[in-house]
């Protein structure tokens, strides 16, 4: 049982827990992720390239080319693209290979499974220097090949190659490429072919759910090519598309008066993909153990992460008494806590409103600022240095300011957090947290 004044900190807001709380893990029936409802073919998913060559050493193209395929496709309008892990899920549920042939029936069912409306299914294959790239465009409630496209060239020309698939598919189907969207919302390639090697690699590794090879590789692209957009992306956000058996584990303080109040072990575990109010978030369960002023306490959180074109943003937590009196509080709009372009001396800010639903209360209007403040090694015992981000967020409701300071650590997460929680200007109290990784675990 939590006792009145323990804490949980949670998308880096301070939640107070009031007594007899316990938090839960994800509310039955909240699978929905929603998909846009527009044009006839609306939805598209981008399957695994077979490998007709059947040479191991370049099963990274399997992965590696739809991911250029999607980066593409991102700038045609109207249409929303599968993410990656729920092909790659269903895939797996299915008992399909990754690098092999994928006949049209079986993706006509990944389609209705994932609730595509159309499929690009394709294949390569090598001789000698040259390279041969098919795809077509199906049809996944009917299975009809809407489109097909060829284009044979050079292995050194790949990403030309790619790009001249794709313009053939667009064409044929009336998909203009040409966007009014940001060059940065279309993720930038790389011009080294080491480096998509390594990207495409990596790709394979997480359908495969090997994610210690997932970021080892992904830093392999990053350092021989730190312009490649992409993998620095993935790099960032390559945490919320971890497995279950993945987790982190925290050991937080909580002091006031330099006396401390209360200290816990804070167990982070992936929840796989989920929805919320219409929104396709990845969810993390996180259970904490402690003890507050002489007495123990349980509690269980869900947060919700949703990914966009720009970083990852914090869409909202499920918080569950004890008595099945769930809380669910919604943030609108979503919260951009790590940016895609990790830079020292950015800047954002945003305000947002929290929506709670439970018996009593309402929600609060809350004020951000943030600044990427420097890079900085932090020694955690038994992991080792990291590099981290140091990154200030300045937040205020009402007249409570509650300053914190995270250390994250592409590929790996939050590695540090210190909270400040001011009070208001009447009450004056003031109460320090701080949550220290110490220790993570990734299959692999």
């Amino acid at each position: 049982m939590i006792r009145s004044g323990s804490w949980l900190l949670t998308g880096f807001f301070l939640l107070v827990i009031t007594p007899g709380q316990v938090i839960a893990s994800a509310p039955s029936g909240a699978t929905d992720c929603g998909r846009a409802i527009g044009a006839q073919y609306d939805t598209i998913a981008v399957m695994p390239f077979q490998n007709a060559t059947n040479d191991q050493s370049l099963d990274w193209l399997s992965m590696g080319i739809p991911e250029t395929i999607m980066a593409d496709l991102s700038a045609v309008g109207g249409i929303v693209l599968i993410e990656r892990i729920q092909l790659w899920r269903v895939m797996d549920e299915q008992a399909l290979q990754l690098t092999g042939a994928v006949s049209d029936a079986s993706a006509m069912e990944i389609g209705r499974l994932v609730g595509a409306s159309l499929l690009v299914v394709g294949a390569f294959q090598r001789q000698g220097s040259m390279m041969r790239l098919t795809a077509r465009f199906v049809e996944a409630e009917s299975g009809s090949v809407m489109q097909t496209a060829k284009v044979t060239g050079r292995l050194n020309d790949i990403f030309d190659l790619q790009d001249k698939l794709v313009s053939e598919l667009a064409t044929g189907m009336n998909l203009s490429t040409a966007s009014t969207k940001s060059a940065r919302l279309v993720p930038e390639l790389t011009k080294s072919i080491e480096a998509f090697q390594h990207f495409g690699q990596a790709a394979l590794y997480q359908a495969q759910k090997n994610y210690q090879g997932v970021v080892e590789e992904l830093r392999r692209a990053v350092a021989l090519d730190p312009g490649f957009t992409l993998a620095r992306d993935r790099l960032t956000d390559a945490f919320l598309m971890l497995d279950e058996d993945n987790y982190w584990e925290y050991e937080t303080v909580v002091s006031s008066s330099g006396k401390a109040e209360s200290r816990s072990i804070d167990l982070h575990r992936a929840g796989g993909v989920s929805g919320l109010k219409g929104k396709q978030c990845y969810t993390y369960i996180r259970k904490v153990v402690g003890t507050s002023q002489g007495d123990e306490f349980v509690g269980r959180i869900v947060e919700y992460y949703e990914k966009r074109e720009d970083g990852i943003y914090l869409a909202g937590e499920l918080v569950d008494p004890e008595r099945g009196s769930e809380t669910l509080r919604i943030y609108n709009p979503s919260v951009l806590v790590f940016p895609y372009e990790m830079e020292v001396g950015r800047k954002w800010s945003s305000e947002h409103r929290v929506k709670e639903r439970r018996p009593s209360g309402s929600g609060n209007v809350r004020y951000q600022q943030a600044t990427i403040l420097r890079k900085e090694n932090v020694e955690i015992p038994s992991v080792g240095t990291l590099e981290c981000y140091v990154i200030q967020y300045d937040q205020r409701v009402s007249s409570a300011a509650s300053p914190a300071t995270v250390w994250f650590a592409p590929g790996i997460g939050v590695v540090k957090v210190v909270w400040q929680e001011m009070g208001d200007k009447v009450s004056g109290s003031s109460r320090r947290i701080e949550m220290v990784l110490r220790n993570f675990h990734f299959e692999g």
